[in-house]
């Protein structure tokens, strides 16, 4: 998310997901999205089989895209950037940039340019553990298509924001003893904008599972134009779906307190709720 708000000025989707089977290039990294977007990976699917799109993964794992990939490099973790350097590197050098795109479409080609220049395919290959050639065709691919899309960052593609409402106070251990407080906000919810929920066929009061890499909660849908695309909302009033499970356990250094408003999270939605009580 930081990634994509930092180069294209949007933490959100730059693609709508009927786009995919559009494309005739599609890379994915750092997503194994069978897993944690499958809407996603069917029309990946689709694309590849019967679209003829040509799929790089770049993913260590042999994960179920990987069935479906015309080209897998499997790096070694935490080897992206090298990997990526490389790529560009080629297509720079191979006189493979979009030079019309880059002077209407981007900022600072020129220390990128630089930036790169020390990164040959041969010299990522040792880092990475990935063929020289196959970066190269890598780059070529994905520097030749006419439609490409790349996919990445991170299993978590929304970012989480919490608060609270006006009816309830913190963990609700006082508000939520009042028959009136509670009958007006009496379960948790998960804010989504219109346009995530369609992408996840998430409608009004479905039950949605919020996961980051620490925990996930599981609260009911609120459909709504109050959270922007890319973000979902959720306050920390309800035991059952305590919030602060998923945040970060990260303080500030000087105030101690602990970073409960933002995360990187993954949503689903899911049959039923199962094992929530109310405490």
């Amino acid at each position: 998310m930081a990634g994509l708000a930092t180069t294209v000025g949007s933490g959100a989707m730059t693609n709508s997901i009927r786009d995919i089977t559009e494309a005739d290039v599609l890379l994915v990294t750092g997503s194994n999205t069978t897993e944690a977007h499958p809407v996603l990976s069917l029309q990946m699917k689709k694309a590849v089989r019967k679209c003829g799109a040509k799929l790089i993964l770049i993913d260590p794992r042999h994960i179920e895209l990987a069935d479906f990939a015309h080209l897998h490099l499997r790096h070694q973790p935490g080897t992206d950037v090298a990997l990526f350097n490389a790529m560009a590197h080629v297509i720079i050098a191979r006189g493979w940039v979009n030079e019309t795109f880059v002077a209407e479409r981007t900022e600072a080609f020129a220390a990128f340019k630089q930036a790169v220049a020390d990164w040959p395919p041969e010299r990522a290959a040792i880092l990475c553990g990935v063929p020289a050639a196959d970066i190269v065709e890598a780059a070529r691919l994905s520097a030749q298509a006419q439609n490409g899309m790349i996919f990445w960052a991170a299993e978590y593609p929304f970012i989480l924001s919490t608060g609270r409402m006006l009816f309830h106070w913190h963990g609700g251990t006082l508000s939520r003893r009042s028959p009136g407080l509670d009958a007006i906000a009496p379960e948790a919810e998960v804010e989504i904008s219109p346009a995530d929920a369609a992408a996840y066929q998430i409608e009004e009061g479905d039950w949605v599972q919020v996961s980051s890499r620490r925990g996930q909660v599981v609260a009911k849908a609120r459909i709504t134009h109050r959270s922007p695309t890319g973000i979902v909302f959720m306050t920390f009033h309800f035991a059952e779906a305590a919030t602060n499970l998923v945040t970060i356990d990260a303080v500030d250094p000087t105030a101690k307190i602990p970073e409960y408003k933002i995360c990187a999270v993954h949503m689903e939605k899911i049959c039923e709720a199962t094992g929530l009580k109310r405490e």
